[in-house]
């Protein structure tokens, strides 16, 4: 699919948005789990902070690396960026057994 209009590009990014937001009543469960009470909404409210700056940084670096190296690569410099967030991941272990 050819984005070469700007309404698509954006319809596109509230998509991927979306299906993004299918997995977080699963996180919200570890959330509740192993955050305080007391803490869940200054943790929560970092939380959102965090992403929010992520998301505002790395869209446009993202556009960037695509337009001046191509997709191609971009893809195997995003998945080479995910490789720390993977081992972090499969390194967090659930003790409740």
């Amino acid at each position: 699919m050819d984005v070469n209009k700007i309404v698509l590009a954006f319809g596109l990014i509230m998509l991927m948005d979306f299906f993004d937001l299918w997995k977080r009543p699963s996180e919200r469960v570890y959330f509740h789990r192993y955050v305080p009470s007391n803490l869940r909404a200054s943790v929560g409210s970092v939380e959102t902070l965090i992403m929010s700056l992520a998301a505002i940084i790395t869209l446009p670096v993202a556009g960037y690396v695509v337009d001046v190296i191509g997709p191609r690569y971009g893809i195997v410099i995003a998945g080479l960026a995910a490789i720390p967030a993977a081992i972090i991941y499969y390194k967090i272990s659930n003790n409740d057994k």
